[in-house]
């Protein structure tokens, strides 16, 4: 460890053993280890069905530092909710990564709460979201006369079954979606929920009650983006799969935190006279769980991934953006650690 690291080097000095050489090269070791050591590194699946639209296999980046404790982030992306949302899609969100040697990005690079877990001593595995399904597909869909397979589901599987050991033995495991990540942790909570000691960081996609009574959502969307639903899901999303309190709490899920922001251009809630309403209401949904942050983002210049307060555990200016004080990272720690002040509302 560190500790003994440092111990050691010092009794070299001391000894006189150590020339400038083996010190450079110490140095690099040390530093390499301990800073570069916070890098993901790059996993390929190999089941023929864990595939992104691209028909090549799916990736996730890890970086595994033998803990106990264990963080599993799916990134945000938005989904192909028919051809012609999916043909306008970037490609990158349709194929799998690059497959270069020991391929490795820092965890910064990608997730800010992934750089705050890993510091505490959370292994981190981000998944690379590819399939447009919002992790929930197991079907093909015809484009442009071809098949394309929408696998987001079995993708979470096969990474969930190789990581199996690891995380039944965990000691916490924090499952965070960000955004088409939400929809996959909800939709998939039948596989997330099995894993002992398994808590929730759902980031820019929810619905509370106050919401549901401004729109009658259409399903047309779930044949061609999820395709045959979980069969928890019982042929009706809305009932049974939507982001609500209602869904986690079929799987026993108390221990969650929210995160959902007025003006977040996905919230139903957008006239000034639906403000109180709307933060009442997914108040009411934060106490029933375990925490939450929800603000006026545009009253407060909280801009995130998509103007304004849409995703923000990716990067690290919107996690730890302070309002009144406060940042969403404090809060965060805050129920990470299980101390009080978890749910933060300002408007």
């Amino acid at each position: 460890n560190k500790a003994l690291c440092i111990k050691n080097f010092i009794k070299i000095l001391n000894e006189g053993k150590m020339n400038y050489l083996k010190l450079f090269l110490f140095i690099f070791v040390f530093v390499s280890k301990n800073v570069h050591g916070s890098e993901l590194k790059l996993q390929t699946l190999k089941n023929e069905n864990s595939v992104c639209n691209d028909g090549n296999n799916a990736n996730y980046w890890i970086a595994d530092q033998n803990a106990d404790k264990w963080l599993i982030h799916l990134p945000g992306g938005g989904g192909a909710w028919d051809e012609k949302t999916f043909i306008k899609r970037d490609k990158n969100k349709k194929q799998s990564v690059d497959k270069e040697d020991n391929y490795s990005k820092s965890i910064s690079s990608l997730s800010a709460l992934g750089e705050n877990l890993y510091k505490k001593g959370y292994n981190i595995l981000y998944v690379h979201y590819c399939s447009s399904d919002v992790y929930a597909g197991n079907h093909y869909n015809k484009i442009k006369g071809k098949k394309v397979p929408f696998k987001g589901r079995k993708i979470v599987e096969e990474i969930l079954s190789i990581h199996k050991k690891d995380l039944i033995n965990s000691k916490d495991t924090i499952i965070a979606g960000q955004s088409a990540g939400v929809y996959g942790v909800v939709i998939n909570l039948d596989l997330f929920s099995q894993l002992p000691n398994s808590r929730f960081i759902l980031d820019a996609a929810w619905r509370d009650s106050f919401q549901r009574s401004l729109k009658k959502p259409s399903d047309k969307w779930v044949s061609f983006t999820i395709g045959n639903l979980p069969k928890h899901c019982k042929d009706d999303f809305y009932k049974y799969c939507n982001v609500t309190t209602k869904t986690l709490s079929r799987f026993r899920v108390e221990n969650a935190f929210v995160i959902f922001n007025y003006g977040d251009p996905f919230n139903w809630a957008k006239k000034e006279d639906h403000k109180i309403a709307f933060f009442k209401s997914i108040e009411s949904d934060m106490k029933s769980l375990s925490g939450g942050f929800s603000v006026d983002a545009k009253k407060y210049k909280l801009e995130g991934a998509i103007k304004w307060g849409h995703g923000l555990l990716g990067q690290k200016k919107h996690f730890n953006y302070k309002i009144g004080g406060i940042s969403l990272s404090n809060l965060i720690n805050n129920w990470i650690e299980k101390k009080k002040d978890t749910i933060f509302i300002k408007y």
